[in-house]
């Protein structure tokens, strides 16, 4: 063996295994210098050029800045926005105006990096000791949580703490949609887990394994805070479908400019909620329609099952004394249409002071509540044209069927209400559900 071929030994082997390992390594040798001859025979594959490497920069880049894009299977993506707050505890939207929290905003989207942003928002979320505790029932393993989440705003250098909604809108972070499913409202973890426990012959785990797995199961018990909006969720179906690029961008713009002019209202709705707390002879209300409550209220699982009996609850907000007036009634009384939204306006609209001059009134999409949109806006002097003609002086008859299934319901509730649900009166029409119930309008 020549100088030249000579392999030093590994100093973990044997002097009988030398030859074999130097033989070993040499080989090892060759064919890497083979494969790497062979390789630059080869031509090298070539990355995208041209106009998808520059579609696919430019998406990135707007992604990054918060600019609305379209993703590479053709998914449009909205533009990030500076959301408007809501009323919190913590008075946020009092303490930070809509351009103070537009500058944080263009700051924050103005990095154009994922990490500068995750950096940003780590530096303003603060891990601290929890200051009280509630402990949990029901077990004697009172594990509770030992840290809090603290959310701070910076403005001139200094740090401000907010809520978690601010911190969100602000940044405009908010969760994804999902598939979750939800327990009635009336449903709390601890009944939940009480239920569990009574069930017979079954084995019984510790109360934080049951959240444990009770959460793994996507259930939830709170409802989601608020409805959607039809036309938002029509275009956003639409660009989801739609295959077509251009048709893809044109229903992407419709829905910016829907969302846009939602912005815009809310927007006047806080300049006059800000005019009328300092003019006496103005005032601002909202008025909404809450979603229909089953009665009676029993959380037993026959009621799942059986009709029950409607009611429902109009609530009307003035925002100059933050003060909430709740109009309800049930299906026996009345519908739920445009005559009997007006009626509950009306009646809010009498016990106004008289010195008001000018009533500006918001709600939402609803039918029922948009066919008294002429209210709007109205003088303290028209308030005399709203004269009911109607009144209600006996009850609504309701379907035999749903009669049938409230008397099926009396042994789960207090024998104080079994003679108000076997007064009812009935008929024979068909039974149907009320959100299908042809309103006032249609008539």
């Amino acid at each position: 063996m020549s100088e030249d071929d000579y392999v030093p030994s590994s100093p973990d082997s044997s002097d009988s295994d030398a030859p074999l390992i130097q033989y070993i390594r040499r080989s090892g040798v060759e064919e890497a210098n083979k494969q790497t001859r062979s390789n630059e025979k080869h031509k090298t594959r070539k990355s995208i050029k041209g106009k998808t490497r520059f579609a696919k920069l430019e998406r990135k880049s707007r992604r990054n800045f918060g600019i609305a894009y379209i993703t590479e299977s053709g998914k449009a993506k909205q533009a990030r926005v500076c959301q408007p707050l809501l009323d919190c505890r913590m008075k946020c939207r009092e303490r930070f105006t809509d351009a103070d929290r537009q500058i944080i905003f263009n700051e924050y989207w103005g990095a154009g990096s994922h990490l500068k942003r995750v950096t940003y928002v780590t530096s303003m979320i603060k891990k601290l000791k929890t200051a009280s505790a509630k402990e949990k029932k029901l077990t004697g393993n009172n594990k509770n949580r030992q840290y809090s989440l603290k959310y701070f705003l910076r403005m001139n250098g200094i740090e401000n703490q907010i809520c978690k909604v601010c911190f969100r809108k602000t940044f405009h972070y908010s969760r994804r949609d999902s598939n979750k499913k939800y327990l009635p409202p009336h449903y709390t973890l601890a009944m939940v887990y009480s239920q569990y426990l009574s069930e017979p012959d079954h084995v019984v785990i510790s109360r934080t394994k049951f959240e444990e797995i009770f959460h793994k199961l996507n259930i939830g018990i709170k409802k989601p805070s608020k409805d959607t909006c039809g036309k938002c969720d029509c275009l956003r179906m639409k660009i989801t479908l739609t295959s077509n690029v251009e048709e893809k961008l044109k229903y992407q713009h419709e829905l910016d400019t829907h969302q846009k002019q939602a912005d815009d209202y809310y927007k006047l709705k806080a300049e006059d909620k800000r005019l009328s707390k300092i003019d006496p002879t103005t005032k601002t209300v909202t008025f909404d329609l809450q979603q229909c409550l089953p009665t009676p209220k029993v959380s037993t699982g026959i009621s799942f099952y059986l009709r029950q009996l409607w009611t429902f609850n109009l609530t009307v907000h003035d925002c100059d004394n933050d003060q909430a007036y709740c109009f309800m009634w049930h299906e026996a009384i009345a519908g739920r249409g445009a005559n009997q939204v007006g009626s509950c306006i009306h009646q809010f609209l009498n016990s106004i002071p008289s010195d008001v001059e000018k009533i500006t009134l918001y709600s939402d999409s609803c039918t029922g509540q948009n066919k008294n949109a002429h209210i709007v806006a109205m003088k303290r002097g028209s308030l005399a044209k709203l004269i009911p003609e109607l009144q209600y002086k006996g009850l609504v008859p309701i379907t035999a069927k749903k009669k049938d299934n409230l008397m099926k319901l009396l042994p789960y509730i207090s024998d104080v209400f079994w003679d108000f649900y076997t007064n009812l009166p009935t008929n024979q029409a068909d039974d149907i559900h009320p959100d299908m119930e042809s309103s006032d309008e249609d008539e």
